[in-house]
């Protein structure tokens, strides 16, 4: 066999190789690529979905705490008129709270049935009074809920449970406070978890396949699908290897940490992907993604950046063996000559290759790998070139239905009050125009179905032989950091509101020196001095008897803590006694709420 035809030979076996070896390589990428993306954009959203269920059940038990420190609930009026027969007292009996929780239980559907139980436990009363008539257990003082209230003084869950009505629910217990502060009675709810269940299947999200609750002892108490909620499926879903190695896993990372785990079934042949979120009450949302399911979302581009490098590395491959083959067959004439022409001609080509090559991975690996919407539009803003994420974003359905449509056409370019742009006066189109940068923090492109999207966007002329082509323009969805600093401001507001009106004092204060950094105005009744005035002092000059100790202890707190009751001392001599609690703040500094109970003290004679 000639030379010329091993060549031949050699060269097209390489270059399929070579294909293969590249094809290979860039799907192993790309898979570890979309996987990566995946945990970055997917655990935020688990975190956000995990605060929606969180969000439920803190409102029902804000509701409880409200109707609690109602004065009407400081009392029973009528304990010795407790019947077993009954599961209480009388209907008749204690009016103004049955028309209270009445109230309630229809402004909240998340309960079913609301009760008040004697400091002892006895079952008080409950409304609605036919589950009162039909208790079967009089006295709670043995459950979990009502001994955790006991002991901790504050709002407590309890573990789930199959109710008489066959519904799966758990009971929020809060205690009731007298005049002094001591436990006279609780009121507690029976909070249906179907209500949960709802909450997590109206969330639509293709970023996971599965998600479900999990309370303290591990049990399924909320799940996006019904079947697995039926009492007879409960104890069939822990019992999936997954779950359990999931369980094991979350024990393991710690009770406050959001934990990923990469679970693997060989049974099954299957990888999943996994968020464990913790709630406060103890419990774990879970979010389940299988990997196959994961990778046929960026199969289609992996097809394509595979098929296009492919054929790219087979183009050239064939033009190298052409060119070979007609310089072999003048080979022979001018040996010499033609073997020193070819050694010049390979490495260009070689090096044009490479660039050609290196150049268009690069600027398609980048166009196709950014979270950000890219495209770019010519002189006469037609649009030229458009990357998945904005056809994504724009919701258009692919990149054919935004190639050569002017930009106005494309995105409706709006301000951010919705004032629409005209057709010469967007301010993208003065990077064509002008020659200049833009970049615009907050503006409103409108989508595919004419729904508005707040964007950020930067516009950058393109240039070819120092002239002006077009521009290429990058944008990001704005709407999740809108909505957080509209939340942001919402809180802020509502949390000055409460510091203003509270008829508690509330200081703000440095613990490391004593100092006073804020109160309200319950804080100058209290202490007998203006706000300007407790700024220049320490808590050592307001209130000097244990200053130091409750300073040192609030140096070390890490949640709220009762310090007790503490006397403040007026300009004028006068003492007042207040009872104060010390709130830590994540910046170091700590809240002390001071409630008044001088005139408590001097009307109980003490």
């Amino acid at each position: 066999m000639s030379s010329l035809k091993w060549m031949v030979l050699i060269g097209g076996v390489v270059a399929i190789l070579t294909v293969l070896v590249v094809s290979v390589y860039l799907h192993h990428v790309l898979e570890r690529e979309a996987v990566q993306n995946w945990r970055e954009q997917s655990l935020p959203l688990a975190a956000t979905l995990a605060g929606r269920v969180e969000q439920q059940i803190d409102s029902a038990a804000s509701a409880l705490r409200l109707v609690a420190g109602l004065p009407q609930f400081r009392q029973l009026l009528d304990p010795g008129g407790i019947q077993r027969a009954i599961g209480g007292v009388a209907e008749s009996a204690e009016p103004e709270k049955r028309r209270i929780l009445q109230r309630l239980l229809k402004e909240n559907a998340d309960f079913s049935v609301l009760f008040m139980l004697a400091s002892n436990g006895d079952h008080y009363l409950a409304e609605p009074f036919e589950v009162q008539r039909g208790i079967t257990k009089f006295n709670m003082r043995d459950r979990d809920y009502f001994q955790e209230t006991q002991r901790r003084g504050e709002t407590v869950l309890s573990s789930s449970f199959v109710g008489a009505d066959g519904k799966l629910a758990v009971a929020i217990n809060t205690p009731i406070r007298d005049a002094q502060a001591g436990i006279a009675a609780h009121l507690g709810g029976v909070f249906h978890l179907d209500h949960l269940s709802r909450l997590i299947r109206s969330i639509d999200s293709d970023a996971f396949d599965e998600l479900f609750l999990l309370d303290r002892n591990g049990s399924l108490v909320g799940h996006d699908s019904q079947q697995w909620l039926e009492p007879d499926r409960r104890e069939l879903f822990l019992q999936r290897p997954e779950i359990g190695r999931l369980l094991k896993a979350a024990r393991a990372e710690g009770a406050g940490a959001i934990g990923y785990q990469e679970l693997k079934d060989p049974d099954l042949g299957r990888v999943l992907h996994a968020f464990t979120v913790p709630l406060a009450s103890g419990w774990r949302m879970v979010a389940l993604r299988d990997r196959e399911s994961l990778l046929r979302e960026v199969q289609p581009r992996s097809n394509v950046i595979t098929a296009t490098t492919a054929l790219i590395l087979l183009g050239i491959a064939g033009f190298g063996l052409v060119f070979a083959n007609s310089v072999g067959r003048r080979w022979e004439l001018a040996a010499t000559a033609l073997r020193l022409s070819k050694s010049e001609l390979e490495e260009e080509v070689a090096a044009r290759t490479y660039e050609l090559v290196a150049s268009h991975e690069h600027i398609e690996l980048l166009l196709a790998s950014t979270g950000a919407g890219i495209f770019g539009i010519d002189l006469q803003g037609r649009c030229t070139f458009c990357n998945m994420a904005c056809v994504e974003t724009l919701n258009y359905r692919s990149e054919q239905d935004l190639l050569g449509k002017p930009l106005n056409d494309i995105v409706h370019h709006c301000q951010c009050d919705g004032t629409p742009y005209g057709a010469d006066g967007s301010p993208i189109l003065s990077a064509i125009h002008s020659d200049k940068r833009v970049h615009r923090e907050h503006e409103v492109f409108c989508t595919f179905e004419g729904e508005c999207l707040p964007v950020e966007y930067r516009a950058y002329p393109m240039r070819r032989q120092g002239e002006v082509v077009g521009a290429v323009v990058t944008f990001n969805d704005i709407s999740t950091r809108i909505n957080a600093q509209e939340a942001q401001a919402d809180s802020d507001a509502r949390f000055h509101s409460l510091f203003a009106q509270s008829n508690d004092a509330i200081f703000l204060m440095n613990p490391e020196t004593g100092h006073y950094l804020d109160a309200n105005r319950a804080a100058e009744r209290l202490t007998g001095r203006r706000v300007e005035e407790l700024l220049t002092l320490t808590t050592a000059d307001v209130c000097p008897a244990g200053a130091d100790q409750r300073r040192s202890e609030a140096m070390t707190l890490h949640e709220t803590r009762d310090m007790g009751e503490v006397v403040y001392v007026r300009p004028d001599g006068i003492e007042r006694t207040a009872r104060l609690s010390v709130v830590p703040t994540s910046g170091g500094l700590v809240f002390g709420i001071a409630h008044d109970i001088t005139d408590q003290r001097a009307s109980s004679g003490r």
